[in-house]
This record gives C-alpha cells, sequence and structure tokens, in this order.
C-alpha cells in the first residue's frame, strides 16, 4: 500500500511534502509520515468492520 497509495492518501489530507508513508489505520482514518511530519487522513464515517476498509482505500486511492 505504501508503495502505491501513500502519496496519494497524503496529498488528499493537505500534505505538502513527499516521502510519505501509511502508519496507522483506524475506524476513523489513517496516519501517515513523511520524515518529521505527520497527516492525518479522516474517513467520511467511522468504518464499523474490517470488510469496510479495503472499498474506501480504494475509492480514496482513485479519486483525483
Amino acid at each position: 500500500m505504501n508503495s502505491d497509495h501513500a502519496e496519494r492518501y497524503a496529498v488528499k489530507a493537505g500534505a505538502a511534502n513527499s516521502g510519505w508513508r501509511l502508519s496507522i489505520i483506524d475506524p476513523k482514518g489513517l496516519d501517515l509520515s513523511g520524515g518529521d511530519h505527520v497527516a492525518r487522513l479522516w474517513f467520511d464515517v467511522p468504518l464499523t468492520s474490517p470488510e469496510d476498509f479495503r472499498p474506501v482505500l480504494v475509492a480514496l486511492a482513485k479519486d483525483t
């Protein structure tokens, strides 16, 4: 996921620099780290099951 989508998620989170990696994912969103910087991308609604994650992440990666 880091090599494919982390940079795209960081842009959506409003991050300006590059070199982002996915650090944490939880029901409310995901955290990215890039050097000394951290960015948070919030989901529209909290996810309630493990099955909910993949479609949301795929949609975020495709939506530009």
